[in-house]
């Protein structure tokens, strides 16, 4: 680069590090991924997103079919409920909603609530893996990622993409996945050494 783009980096940098995100006129030099000679620059993070959105995918499987055996119902007909859950949140409340129907569980419990106390972090740098798109700022030779969001502070423009962040991201859903892995094993261990709840009956009109 010259110095007078290497000023303009430090100067892009500096405006990141302080909090703020470099937009306004800066948009124009940003290209998209099929814009020649960026694809080398960008597949760092392609690769980071596949990672990211597999690891996600093996979370939420496990999370369905955590909840079709806590309901004890063959798997197809169980995915007709958790295939309308919508988020992760709503499905780990249904879980531990279920859990307590069955005996002796209040470990069980605690170790979801646990889990899902530390869910929302993750979620939020999931989310910005996944839906802040990246350009290549050729001027400058960086990657950028755009932001739109207003989440307790505005979050508003291209800024520089750090791959550190995503690699950590899928550090951190590995983790969770790992962890809520174990959880389920044992969830449904237990389910399976128990005695059906009874069910409920109701009388009609």
């Amino acid at each position: 680069m010259t110095d007078n783009n290497q000023d303009r980096t430090k100067q892009i940098k500096k405006h990141i590090t302080k909090g703020g995100r470099f937009y306004g006129k800066k948009t124009e030099h940003v290209q998209g991924n099929l814009a020649p000679g960026t694809d080398k620059a960008l597949q760092p993070y392609f690769d980071m997103m596949a990672r990211v959105c597999n690891q996600w995918a093996l979370f939420e499987m496990t999370l369905d079919q955590t909840i079709w055996g806590l309901v004890d119902a063959t798997p197809s007909y169980a995915a007709c409920l958790t295939s309308n859950m919508g988020s992760s949140h709503q499905k780990l409340k249904a879980a531990n909603a279920l859990l307590t129907i069955w005996p002796d569980t209040q470990e069980l419990v605690k170790r979801v609530n646990k889990l899902s106390g530390g869910l929302e972090k993750v979620v939020r740098k999931r989310n910005r893996v996944i839906h802040d798109p990246i350009g290549y700022d050729p001027e400058n030779q960086l990657v950028l990622a755009y932001r739109s969001i207003a989440d307790k502070k505005e979050d508003f423009g291209w800024g520089i993409a750090d791959i550190h962040e995503y690699r950590n991201t899928n550090a951190e859903i590995k983790k969770l996945l790992d962890n809520f892995s174990t959880l389920s094993n044992d969830i449904l261990s237990h389910v399976s050494s128990q005695k059906k709840p009874m069910p409920l009956h109701f009388d009609r009109p």
